[in-house]
């Protein structure tokens, strides 16, 4: 086991640093899952509100009080004098964003069919201005259907007609197809990030072992010991799996306890799963980095290419549906894409089923091939390098 406890020795020494990118990759990870979650319930969440609307009519008739308190339903009324100056300051400090002012002998031109025209001044580029202009004109919308058609009908039963026919709601329901959930953003997010979190962090431990395992003093006396090289190359092994099970257990760790309450569920076993296939696969991908480089100073620097495109790429920072086609086609070559994708199915089932589950689990299926490629390209090197040796 001489070979297991030097790479044990190596980690502890490197220990401090991998704990403090460890650190640094949790904390981001946890900021950017929560800012993201609260954003997506931001979005996702809607609140009735009302505009302040200064209302002016030169006549009090019953076409005007149904207009009013039609306008009740989405405005707060607020009290302005009825001067330019005071209406432009109003308007322009938003004390009130809609004002509508309605000319005396309007009722009579509108029953009598003649052009009536309502003065609105608003706050230019509004939603909430377009919204009003909306409800006035469905009001006097229906209003004129019963002018028109109904000839003789007075103001009061036009206005107690309309206001029956404006009065109805609608329950809207969204229905979420059967075995799906929304419930897991946060822990989407999450370990979507992780997967730039254990790649930046095997990468950068498990190619510090393979630097110094490779020194040629060190290989010189490994080489000359009873020791076999399968021996070598399995204690090897052992080491960096022990060393991706530690960083992986510690990530997935926080992620259950900084969402404890959400996490008693069958899609966090999920994503556990998902999250370590992909660590085993990070490990190859870091062991085939390893056998390429040849120097300390390019571990960083290889580390941050691999994980930062694979990461942009693969759909960590941007979500898939956002990325153009061409993009995702070379993203499709990352095992990044496919643990994101896994990720994101089993975010949104709850029934794990296997018609519900086949995508993710070849997903899965195609992470792990990417890592034994890795494994079994980085063996093959090394096996190329000690004969050419």
């Amino acid at each position: 086991m001489q070979v297991f406890k030097l790479c044990l020795k190596i980690i502890r020494k490197n220990l401090p640093l991998m704990g403090l990118y460890i650190g640094i990759f949790l904390f981001i990870s946890i900021l950017i899952s929560s800012s993201n979650t609260q954003r997506d319930e931001k979005i996702t969440a809607f609140t009735a509100s009302k505009t302040a609307v200064a209302f002016m009519a030169e006549e009090d008739t019953p076409l005007v009080r149904g207009l009013k308190d039609e306008l009740a339903k989405v405005g707060n009324f607020i009290e302005i004098d009825d001067t330019e100056d005071a209406i432009k300051d109003a308007l322009f400090f938003r004390s009130v964003y809609y004002v509508i002012r309605i000319p005396e002998g309007f009722t009579d031109g509108f029953m009598s069919g003649k052009p009536s025209v309502l003065e609105t001044t608003i706050v230019p580029g509004t939603i909430a201005a377009v919204y009003l202009d909306m409800a006035v004109d469905q009001y006097l919308n229906t209003a004129r259907l019963y002018a028109d058609t109904l000839p003789g009908i007075t103001g009061e039963e036009m206005a107690s007609k309309v206001k029956e026919d404006l009065s109805g709601t609608a329950d809207v329901e969204i229905s979420i197809p059967e075995g799906s959930t929304n419930g897991e953003n946060w822990s989407i997010y999450y370990f979507n990030y992780m997967a730039y979190s254990l790649l930046s962090v095997l990468i950068l431990g498990i190619s510090s072992i393979m630097l110094v395992l490779k020194d040629k003093d060190i290989m010189k006396r490994n080489f000359s010991s009873p020791l076999k090289r399968d021996s070598i190359t399995s204690q090897m092994f052992l080491a960096t799996v022990l060393f991706t099970v530690a960083a992986w257990l510690i990530l997935a760790a926080a992620c259950f306890i900084l969402n404890f309450k959400r996490n008693l569920n069958i899609n966090f076993l999920m994503f556990l799963l998902n999250s370590f296939i992909f660590a085993l696969a990070s490990t190859g991908i870091s062991f085939l980095i390893a056998s390429l480089i040849k120097g300390r100073n390019a571990i960083a620097a290889v580390s941050n290419v691999v994980t930062m495109g694979s990461c942009f790429l693969g759909g960590v920072f941007v979500p898939q549906e956002f990325l153009g086609p061409a993009v995702l086609q070379v993203a499709r070559l990352m095992p990044t894409y496919w643990y994101v994708r896994a990720n994101t199915a089993i975010g949104s089932i709850s029934r794990f089923d296997l018609r519900n589950s086949s995508d993710i689990l070849i997903s899965m299926a195609i992470v792990a091939a990417f890592g034994i490629a890795a494994f079994i390209a980085s063996i093959l090197l090394g096996r190329r390098k000690s004969l050419t040796a």
